[in-house]
C-alpha cells in the first residue's frame, strides 16, 4: 500500500511538472539546461531538492510512460 501511495504522488508530481519541462524542451534546451532553468526558477524536485539532468530525464520518462509511449 505504501508503494502505491508513493507511486501515485510521483505520478502527480510528474504530471504537474511535465508541462514546464516540455515547454523548455520545445525551446531546444538540453536536460542539463532544463535542470538549471528549473533550479533558477526555484522549482524543487518531488523530494524538495535541486534538479539534475537525470531528474529531468526521469520526469520525461514517467510522462512518456503515462502517455503510452516508451522511454525518452
Amino acid at each position: 500500500k505504501g508503494a502505491a501511495i508513493r507511486k501515485a504522488k510521483a505520478d502527480e508530481f510528474a504530471a504537474n511538472t511535465l508541462p514546464i519541462v516540455r515547454e523548455l524542451q520545445g525551446q531546444g534546451l538540453s536536460l542539463r539546461q532544463i535542470a538549471g532553468t528549473l533550479n533558477e526558477r526555484g522549482v524543487k524536485t518531488a523530494r524538495g531538492g535541486t534538479w539534475a539532468a537525470t531528474t529531468v530525464r526521469n520526469i520525461v520518462a514517467r510522462g512518456n510512460m503515462a502517455e503510452g509511449g516508451g522511454m525518452a
